[in-house]
């Protein structure tokens, strides 16, 4: 009985231990939504950028490839 009982708390230690806290979730969606708002904003300035007349081509390109880190990071996160 004992010995069961033993298993019976390890088995719930284990299990608490791989479940996030609620504070670790809530921070991970802060992280998510901030980067969410990094890529309209990136979206939207690469859109006004294109939308110029004589358009800065190297900026377009910083901005695109800021853009793409951004919405690789996301289908990243989207996996997990």
């Amino acid at each position: 009985m004992i010995t069961s009982l033993k298993r019976y708390n390890q088995m719930i230690d284990i299990l608490f231990k791989e479940h996030k806290s609620a504070k670790e979730v809530l921070e991970e969606e802060q992280d998510n939504k901030k980067l969410l708002e990094k890529y309209v904003a990136l979206s939207m300035r690469l859109q006004e950028e294109n939308l110029k007349e004589g358009p800065d081509f190297v900026k377009q390109k910083d901005l695109s490839n800021e853009w793409s880190k951004i919405k690789k990071e996301i289908l990243k996160r989207m996996e997990t």
